[in-house]
């Protein structure tokens, strides 16, 4: 579950970077074309709505010169693919070089119009219902003088810009879906040789927290990761070497406890008997099946069960003398008691030592 973690978020990390990036990028890329043809289409429209703008402004001196406007601008208009528009301060479309302007409604809240007749150049990209495409709309002012006496539009289809920009998306789609392929073979292939190290590490140091401490990291990455592999090899060695030193001085305990002349028992915080040594076991005539069982039981008697008590509660060591009768001899005894602080709970036993003292009281 850790490997293919690892694995899975270094995989979507370089997939999602990818995507973000040419996803970015394509997108700019079409911003910018769209742009750019939409700007370049828009002077080269204006320049040619100046052009009939002076070729068309004798015909707008007055209203006779305005009802022969239709015929010339379609003259006009026949040797160029554009639509113009001649439209009079009112809204009222005067000239139409595709329609019979009679028959098209008022442009004055058309957004080019009212731009035009403010006295600005206005442009509006909408879906035209007569080319039932999207159209662009260049309005320009037409002057007598300095008088505003109507407005000439120009408009084209935007049919072959946007026929570019499909294009050029479909080729960004299909270039995006080739590289996430492309992106997801080589995270793949990145992922299994990032995390390859770490799951060899981490297998080994599971077994050697089970306890095989010879296993060793044999990696030669040139990285942090060895550094890492090196660093466990050398703690699993140092642990290996503490380990035995402690085996090593625990067989010479169990050794000095087991071959001490004097008797040593080991209680729990309720009396019973947890272990004893060789001598111990001679002098009372304690078998491994009396283990656990109270220590009136095994010594045959609770004399030292307030010193056993005390120990306990106070956690400090206690002496006592314990005179018993064993195997029909009377036997007297300096007992030491000493609590064994353990790591909870408080103290889990105690730890007594009986000196046979016997000789020692009858001089």
């Amino acid at each position: 579950m850790f490997k293919s973690g690892i694995r899975y978020r270094l995989m979507s990390s370089f997939f999602i970077l990818i995507v973000l990036t040419l996803s970015s990028l394509g997108s700019y890329i079409l911003w910018f074309f769209h742009n750019y043809n939409v700007e370049r289409l828009s002077t080269n429209l204006r320049a040619e709505a100046e052009i009939a703008e002076q070729l068309l402004r004798p015909h707008m001196k007055g209203p006779i010169e305005k009802a022969g406007i239709d015929n010339i601008l379609k003259e006009l208009a026949a040797k160029v693919t554009l639509r113009l528009t001649v439209i009079d301060t009112t809204g009222t479309v005067i000239a139409d070089s595709w329609e019979n302007p009679a028959l098209m409604e008022n442009h004055l809240k058309r957004t080019e119009v009212v731009s035009a007749l403010a006295g600005e150049v206005g442009r509006a990209t909408r879906f035209s219902t007569t080319l039932g495409e999207n159209a662009m709309y260049l309005a320009i002012p037409m002057r007598y003088g300095e008088e505003v006496t109507g407005v000439l539009r120009i408009s084209t289809t935007l049919v072959h810009v946007e026929a570019g920009y499909n294009e050029i998306r479909n080729v960004l789609l299909i270039a995006l879906l080739l590289t996430c392929l492309l992106s997801i073979m080589l995270s793949i292939r990145l992922a299994r040789r990032y995390t390859a190290p770490i799951e060899d590490i981490t297998d080994i140091a599971e077994q050697m927290g089970e306890g095989n401490l010879e296993k060793r990291v044999y990696l030669r990455s040139g990285d942090e990761l060895e550094v890492l592999g090196q660093t466990l090899n050398n703690l699993a060695s140092r642990l290996d070497d503490k380990i035995n030193e402690i085996m090593a001085e625990k067989q010479k305990l169990e050794l000095v406890f087991e071959n001490m002349d004097n008797a040593v028992i080991l209680f729990d915080r309720y009396g019973r008997v947890t272990g004893a040594n060789k001598k111990a076991h001679s002098l009372f005539n304690i078998s491994p099946s009396m283990y656990g069982q109270h220590y009136v039981q095994v010594i045959g008697t609770g004399f030292f069960d307030k010193a056993l008590k005390e120990s306990l509660k106070q956690g400090n060591t206690q002496r006592l003398d314990l005179t018993l009768s064993l195997q029909g001899v009377k036997r007297v005894f300096q007992v030491f008691l000493s609590p064994i602080q353990g790591v909870e709970n408080g103290t889990p036993g105690v730890l007594t030592v009986f000196h046979d003292i016997t000789a020692l009281k009858e001089m």
